[in-house]
């Protein structure tokens, strides 16, 4: 069985150009360079008269989630905080930001088109597509000589 060794040990065994390809890869896939929220995972169902957003959300409440709207936008962030101040000895959840940014099909202009529930740590959002296709309009152009 292979075990991989900590980043900090691998300078003793790779060569020196390795090293430098290492640090390279390293700075590119560094945290500074990324967001610090973590990715919030959804599913969406586009029909033809409304759009369903799913997002999987579990370990925060509902007060700690933000859903920010903006042109063909949704934003949806969570702040999934750690209930305890010991140091686990297995540590896999994970805690702080959350977010994820999505691009609808359609702009969101009113409040009463979108509807928002939050179940067993899903997160569902309906979106009515037909009052805000009432939305559209159409501008002419005349012909000029």
């Amino acid at each position: 069985m292979s075990r991989s060794l900590p980043r900090n040990n691998r300078r003793a065994i790779y060569p020196p150009s390795q090293n430098i390809l290492n640090d390279f890869m390293d700075n590119i896939f560094s945290s500074q360079n990324r967001s610090t929220a973590k990715y919030i995972p959804v599913d969406i169902i586009n029909e033809e008269k409304t759009i369903y957003i799913y997002a999987q959300i579990a370990g925060t409440s509902k007060e700690k989630i933000n859903l920010d709207f903006y042109n063909n936008q949704i934003t949806i962030s969570a702040n999934k905080i750690k209930e305890y101040e010991n140091t686990p000895e297995i540590n896999e959840i994970e805690y702080g930001l959350f977010e994820r940014v999505i691009t609808l099909p359609i702009c969101i202009t009113r409040k009463e088109t979108v509807n928002v529930s939050y179940v067993n740590g899903i997160l569902k959002i309906k979106i009515d597509k037909l009052i805000e296709e009432e939305n559209k309009f159409s501008v002419s152009l005349e012909q000029t000589e």
